[in-house]
């Protein structure tokens, strides 16, 4: 007991250190700012910085030790560190977890998620967004009516859907059973529950990105689409040769945001999914509250944060061959 009294003195005491040092930062960018602006920005900002580093880099850091200890639901007076302990949970997460549990598939799992349904909302929300900058009959009734779910908190809304994929009450099969006179077990069976977790985000995330969409779309100029309607080109040509290339800079960033949202979303996969198709964010947790297995959740989140980050890396440099100005 005495020692766990002084490992927890310690992690204060060095948290009290990380708070110092941040104030001294923040003091002598006050003190030795060439530009007053700097130091007042600096002051400013210095609250938000230190807050920012307790709360989200205090956390980053013990978790960082925690994948190189054995510390499991049986071991948490007795747990060592050590770098074999790093590359142990490493290769249990990667080669000797069973197959709901290990990163590559679960990282599978979730990039395929992630991309079916960036791709089919924004095709869809591009869809919706053009014909919404059509002068069109009840627009705001439809645009209400497209802000509804956004209306109701996100867990409430996933509950209630989800009843609706239940096999012998649920809406859905009713109205099958009624049509074609067959009932899908969706909570059961992994494909078709994987199919209804995608109705339900894609339900949540066309809202989203036909606004985003509608929105580069009014910022246009419309001359551009005028001229090229008078040299000929029809609808799909000056959607693919005009408009896309224009509002594609102001895209980026909400759909880069919107695609590391899908790889870390947790909420709907936590309470719809089925056995084997949970994503990686849902496993992470199993195996912390539910396999007690901590220090393998923590080397399980920080691969996730790896791969993440370079994924950013990459969609970065990317995003900047996109034109910035495409017509001057």
């Amino acid at each position: 007991m005495g020692t766990r009294i002084l490992q927890a003195a310690a992690a204060f005491i060095g948290l009290g250190i990380f708070i110092l040092v941040m104030l001294a930062v923040a003091y002598i960018a006050f003190s030795w700012g060439r530009v007053r602006r700097w130091r007042q920005a600096a002051v400013f900002l210095a609250p938000g910085i230190i807050g920012t580093a307790v709360l989200v880099g205090f956390p980053l850091l013990f978790s960082i030790y925690l994948a190189g200890t054995n510390l499991s639901m049986r071991r948490v007076l007795d747990h060592s560190f050590s770098l074999a302990h790093y590359v142990e949970n490493f290769r249990w997460l990667m080669f000797e977890a069973r197959a709901a549990q290990g990163f590559p598939a679960a990282m599978a799992r979730t990039a395929v998620w992630a991309l079916f349904q960036l791709g089919l909302g924004f095709g869809t929300g591009l869809l919706l967004a053009l014909a919404l900058v059509q002068p069109l009959r009840l627009r705001a009734l439809f645009k209400f009516l497209l802000l509804l779910p956004w209306a109701m908190p996100g867990i409430i809304l996933i509950l209630s859907l989800g009843t609706e994929f239940h096999y012998e009450f649920g809406f859905v099969n009713n109205l099958l059973n009624n049509l074609m006179g067959i009932r899908i077990r969706w909570n059961q069976d992994r494909f078709w529950n994987l199919i209804s977790m995608h109705m339900v985000g894609l339900y949540l995330a066309i809202p989203y990105y036909t606004l985003v969409i509608e929105g580069a779309l009014r910022g246009m100029q419309p001359s551009y689409l005028e001229a090229a309607e008078l040299d000929g080109a029809g609808p799909f040509r000056r959607l693919r040769s005009i408009t896309l290339p224009i509002i594609s800079p102001v895209l980026w960033p909400p759909v880069l945001f919107s695609l590391l949202g899908l790889f870390s979303t947790f909420d709907l996969p936590y309470l719809m999914a089925a056995q084997g198709n949970e994503l990686i964010s849902v496993v992470i947790l199993e195996l912390a509250l539910r396999s007690g297995q901590y220090a393998r959740s923590a080397m399980a989140g920080w691969l996730f944060s790896l791969v993440m980050g370079c994924m950013l890396l990459g969609l970065i440099r990317f995003g900047r061959v996109l034109p910035k100005e495409i017509i001057e």
